[in-house]
């Protein structure tokens, strides 16, 4: 997942971050917690959701934020992120259009 999370284009990262979104929020608890199969949604979503904010790019790391702070309002809990503010309370476009694009 790191190679994708590193080259695809920021639309292909923000679509995949939306699909996951609206995904864990049709999930509740039990399902989130199940671990019929040895691992449970919420232990792979957390790695992942790692995998996105070890990365050094800013747009891929917000992307981690909101699939964090999803994750986290499924379970009932609340998470904030100073930097996910920042870029939601300004024009998205200014770190997409600086980030590099990558095919």
């Amino acid at each position: 997942s790191h190679i994708f999370i590193q080259q695809s284009n920021n639309k292909k990262k923000e679509f995949l971050t939306n699909i996951i979104i609206k995904s864990i929020s049709y999930l509740n608890k039990i399902e989130l917690f199940d671990n019929r199969n040895n691992v449970s949604i919420i232990s792979s979503l957390s790695n992942g959701v790692s995998n996105y904010l070890d990365v050094n790019d800013k747009f891929i790391r917000i992307q981690g934020m909101r699939i964090a702070r999803q994750l986290a309002e499924s379970i009932g809990q609340k998470i904030t992120f100073e930097e996910l503010d920042i870029y939601e309370n300004s024009s998205a476009s200014d770190i997409t259009n600086s980030e590099p694009e990558y095919e």
